[in-house]
């Protein structure tokens, strides 16, 4: 191992520490570190006002993810600014910067305390969800760093994969964007021969952990929406294990209460994206009457956050 490397290791921080939920992310998932359990995930800050930070997301940026993607290692990218609120922005800045795959967010809390006089930092959470801190300098040298702490996994982790077409439907459904790949999957898996026998796998691989998803998600708000993301994640298998959860966590009074607040909390964020001074202003507004209103839920908890 690199020295460098050895010098990010001294620097890893508490496991219990969650730096992906605070991020706001620009496709309007809500994540947290448990949502990337078991693989290193980079959290890249950046400010949004420098023209050197935002370049590196063409150069650094782009090198980490395209490596990602051409060894499908199950690793990922976080890019988080303080400075870019509105989704649509962020979304344009990714593939501005050929980087559509890395996912875009951001950061109101600017924990890292990024600014034009600290214009980029990263940290990695490790498979065993310490997080590890890394330099600009060399923020691949972090991924080196957690790797050696705590290798990470794949989710679906299938062997012997060696057609082309259902390589590339594992890896779409392994990333959360099948995109009706485990539909094509699960029709090839009906077929004789290698192919289908290969395309079995795949589908068994995410069956078991579509169940496995099911079954430790627990009671509450952050069950609930565990369960809204399995039914996304693995959308061609059989829905009514996820439709039927919902439905008995839905029937509960006080997840009624904590899912009024949470269409309440995303109006407002979208208002506050919108470009209009008159919108974000009514979305200020909306989040201050939610935070009084509903204190004992999630979001109108985090509507009431600095």
């Amino acid at each position: 191992m690199r020295p460098f490397a050895l010098l990010l290791l001294a620097c890893t921080l508490a496991a219990a520490e969650d730096i992906v939920a605070p991020l706001r992310f620009a496709d309007g998932v809500e994540r947290s570190a448990a949502d990337f359990r078991g693989q290193a995930v980079m959290v890249y800050y950046f400010c949004g006002h420098c023209p050197n930070a935002l370049g590196s997301l063409g150069t650094r940026v782009k090198e980490m993810v395209d490596g990602i993607e051409a060894g499908r290692r199950p690793q990922w990218v976080i890019c988080a600014t303080p400075d870019i609120a509105d989704p649509a922005e962020l979304q344009a800045l990714a593939k501005e910067k050929g980087v559509p795959l890395a996912l875009f967010a951001h950061d109101p809390a600017n924990r890292r305390r990024i600014s034009t006089k600290n214009i980029l930092q990263n940290e990695v959470v490790a498979g065993d969800g310490s997080v590890v801190v890394g330099s600009y300098r060399d923020p691949a040298a972090t991924f080196t760093a957690a790797e050696a702490r705590s290798a990470s996994v794949h989710r679906l982790p299938v062997q012997g994969l060696d057609d082309a077409k259902v390589a590339a439907a594992w890896w779409a459904v392994e990333r959360g964007r099948g995109g009706g790949a485990l539909k094509e999957l699960a029709a090839a898996a009906r077929r004789k021969g290698p192919v289908g026998e290969q395309a079995a796998l795949v589908v068994a691989a995410a069956q078991s952990a579509y169940d496995a998803g099911l079954a430790e998600a627990g009671a509450g708000l952050a069950g609930y929406e565990a369960v809204e993301r399995l039914a996304q994640r693995f959308d061609g298998l059989d829905p009514k294990p996820a439709r039927n959860r919902l439905g008995e966590l839905g029937k509960d009074a006080q997840m009624k209460r904590e899912l009024k607040a949470r269409e309440a909390w995303r109006t407002c964020r979208r208002m506050l994206a919108s470009a209009k001074p008159a919108d974000q202003a009514a979305g200020r507004d909306g989040l201050a009457q939610l935070a009084k209103a509903m204190p004992d839920t999630v979001y109108g908890a985090r509507a009431g956050a600095p």
